[in-house]
């Protein structure tokens, strides 16, 4: 008899992993896609320069970052 995991967020992807991962991994996977759903990502320059974004910054510790600046790199540093 196979048990139903709890889902929090009943997408696509939870349900994908509630039948790959043990169920450890998926609580683990259930924390850092809550952790990653606290973020917001703007494109500044398409494919190169995004800002990301806490939301609700005032209810995290004062040392963690609210907004920070991401440079991609291609291959060859371009």
């Amino acid at each position: 008899m196979k048990l139903m995991r709890v889902m929090k967020m009943n997408t696509p992807l939870e349900l994908h992993a509630s039948d790959m991962y043990t169920r450890a991994m998926f609580e683990k996977f259930g924390e850092i896609m809550y952790e990653a759903g606290q973020y917001k990502v703007e494109e500044v320059s398409k494919g190169k320069i995004y800002f990301v974004r806490r939301y609700h910054p005032e209810k995290h510790e004062k040392w963690c970052g609210v907004c920070t600046k991401w440079k991609l790199l291609r291959k060859g540093g371009n």
